[in-house]
């Protein structure tokens, strides 16, 4: 997973711990529905 980085900059960005936790579910999501739509 290349998002690693990405949430670690995010977190860095983030105000809060809540924020944080809003954007990584928004990622996981994100990477459940690609991982259904190439089926």
């Amino acid at each position: 997973m290349n998002n690693i980085k990405e949430i670690e900059s995010m977190l860095k960005e983030c105000k809060s711990l809540d924020e944080f936790y809003r954007i990584k579910n928004k990622i996981m999501e994100n990477e459940r529905k690609k991982v259904y739509t190439k089926f």
